[in-house]
């Protein structure tokens, strides 16, 4: 169940709905919809490193990028 400030349970819920889009839209063996997949596993890498990182910073120090705002 996702809840409000948990990061965790709302990459969970992100996940699961994924990984049913995986099983039901872009089936395997298939070489466009495998890349697709990695893209989207990419990117959800990606995501997850970035939360961690913001969430783990010093809270008086923004992050490097300059934009960081723009993203939340």
């Amino acid at each position: 169940m996702v809840r409000s400030n948990d990061v965790e349970s709302m990459l969970e819920t992100v996940w699961n709905a994924l990984h049913g889009y995986r099983q039901t839209c872009i089936p395997e063996g298939v070489q466009e919809y495998d890349d697709e997949w990695s893209d989207i596993c990419t990117a959800m890498a990606w995501i997850e490193e970035d939360l961690e990182n913001y969430h783990n910073r010093d809270e008086d120090t923004p992050p490097d990028d300059p934009n960081w705002e723009e993203h939340l």
